[in-house]
């Protein structure tokens, strides 16, 4: 199946997706790093999907701000090295 690249969002979504996967897998293979979290603003759509592709499950909602701006509700994730 084709993949369309025509928006820019998509675009930057791909590379964007592309390159976490190659520091993740620096960072549990080469560093040993054993989880790692990723926390975002729960309306931040791009980022949730983002992260969850990458693999991190949902723990828990969190107070969260970004930028000393106003706190808003956020997603804390988790992501495990596989044992194996």
């Amino acid at each position: 199946k084709l993949v369309n690249l025509s928006t820019p969002e998509l675009v930057i979504f791909t590379l964007t997706l592309l390159a976490m996967k190659e520091v993740m897998r620096f960072a549990f293979q080469q560093l040993g790093i054993q989880s790692c979290i990723a926390i975002c603003a729960q309306e931040n759509m791009p980022s949730r999907k983002l992260i969850e592709r990458l693999g991190f499950q949902f723990v828990k909602e969190v107070d969260y701000s970004y930028d000393h701006q106003e706190i808003t509700t956020g997603y804390y994730y988790c992501l495990e090295m596989k044992k194996g």
